[in-house]
């Protein structure tokens, strides 16, 4: 089993690519997409989350928005969510690669993988990227974002330039959806052979 991580910077096209990659076969573990599952269906982080920030838990639920809102420009708190969640994390994507083993690739999409050390776990990381215009462009057409905090979610991430250093593969995701899938089909060639 190859594993091939997948990071950019925020709107930088890693949904895109990670679908091409589910549409072809592979299996894909998306951080942001689990850990939204289990801040809706793991009672226990649940509670652990609601008693950390207990203004975002009301009737057994978190509201993500409060939580968003809470965390959006304090670095102490959005570190405690972090502490809070990872573990949980951790455990879902090690039970995903256990039960992923026998396929020939499996996909790890995690928006800070060489921040939290992911790369090491990954035989090869695919980094998606886009020029900064772009990259703002979308992230500002998200729901409840602000400039404010899309400048505060930037400075967590690594370095573009750095990303981009530390990548076995580097493909832009700007020029249309059916140039992507052939840069993609070409990677993806050049690491299965």
């Amino acid at each position: 089993m190859i594993v091939l991580g997948v990071t950019g910077a925020m709107g930088a096209g890693k949904s895109t690519t990670t679908a091409l990659l589910a549409a072809k076969g592979f299996p894909v573990f998306d951080c942001d997409a689990v850990v939204h599952e289990l801040m809706q269906k793991n009672a226990f982080l649940i509670k652990k989350i609601g008693k950390s920030f207990p203004d975002c838990f009301s009737k057994g639920k978190i509201n993500r928005k409060k939580l968003s809102d809470a965390v959006s420009d304090d670095v102490f708190a959005i570190e405690k969510l972090e502490k809070t969640v990872f573990p949980f994390l951790i455990r879902k994507r090690n039970a995903f690669l256990k039960k992923n083993a026998a396929c020939p690739l499996v996909v790890i999409d995690a928006p800070t993988l060489f921040e939290n050390g992911w790369d090491r776990i990954c035989d090869k990381v695919l980094s998606v990227t886009a020029p900064p215009d772009v990259l703002r462009g979308r992230v500002m057409q998200r729901g409840g974002m602000t400039a404010e905090k899309y400048a505060f979610l930037k400075s967590r991430q690594i370095n573009e330039d750095e990303r981009l250093k530390r990548s076995d593969y580097v493909i832009p995701s700007f020029s249309g959806e059916k140039d992507l899938n052939e840069r993609l089909e070409k990677i993806l060639r050049e690491i299965l052979t």
